[in-house]
């Protein structure tokens, strides 16, 4: 498995079903392959995203484990007129 890159994760809360399919792909590459993962909430806001906060509890778990946190205090709005 290559680089899966998952972009603006838990603006909105998943579905029941989006819940599992999330569960079932960070099981099936946890520890295997890299994910990155973009998202504008702070990492103690993503367990809101889930409705069955028990299966949200388990990936997450497993993204902390390991992982390298990466947090930027700039809104990509401020970013881009900074590049202007």
């Amino acid at each position: 498995m290559e680089l899966f890159i998952i972009v603006d994760s838990g603006l909105k809360p998943f579905k029941t079903s989006e819940d599992e399919d999330f569960h079932d792909l960070i099981a099936e590459r946890y520890k295997i392959c890299p994910t990155i993962i973009t998202s504008n909430l702070g990492f103690s806001e993503w367990g809101e995203a889930f409705n069955y906060k028990l299966l949200g509890a388990v990936p997450l778990d497993r993204l902390r484990h390991g992982a390298l946190r990466w947090s930027s205090k700039v809104r990509a709005s401020e970013a881009q007129r900074k590049r202007l």
